[in-house]
């Protein structure tokens, strides 16, 4: 585009000016951001993405610790125990979730009798980055349960002779 080479020839003329294509770019993201926030808002509409931020604030006891207390009592109520299979697809507000909910430390009052977490995932099949997994969250999680992980030892998915062909296949 004509602006960019005229970007190119301040940045040269003025100096210092740094990367100004990455600037750009943030910014057009930004403001696209922005844009898609007011259109979804005009139109009351909301996505995926949205209501994990939304359940995330609403559970976060910085932004209102006794809305947060009753959301979180109300939810543990209706859903004491929680399975999270695929957790290396995780991403940070979904982490946040959990954390928030019940907690991922040692075992203290968030954790009573009746109520679980568990969590399932295997990071060598994490695959869901662009939808904003991040393997990150899934390392964190392991390290703030360590000391209670369990594996699984035998593969029930498939039988040895299929493992057997499939790598015949491959080789």
């Amino acid at each position: 585009h004509p602006v960019l080479a005229e970007l190119v020839k301040l940045r040269e003329t003025r100096g210092g000016l740094g990367p100004v294509q990455s600037r750009l770019r943030l910014h057009a993201a930004a403001s696209i951001e922005g844009r898609m926030a007011q259109l979804k808002s005009q139109g009351g509409r909301f996505g995926f993405a949205d209501l994990l931020h939304r359940l995330q604030a609403a559970l976060d006891p910085a932004q209102d610790a006794a809305r947060a207390k009753r959301m979180r009592e109300r939810m543990l109520e209706q859903y004491p125990v929680a399975l999270v299979d695929e957790f290396q697809d995780t991403s940070p507000a979904q982490l946040a979730i959990f954390e928030h909910l019940h907690g991922l430390g040692e075992r203290t009052e968030l954790d009573p009798p009746g109520r679980a977490l568990l969590l399932i995932g295997d990071p060598k099949q994490a695959i869901y980055g662009f939808r904003g997994a991040d393997i990150r969250s899934y390392l964190h999680a392991r390290r703030a349960t360590a000391g209670r992980h369990h594996r699984l030892h035998t593969n029930h998915r498939s039988s040895e002779a299929l493992v057997y062909a499939v790598n015949q296949l491959f080789e």
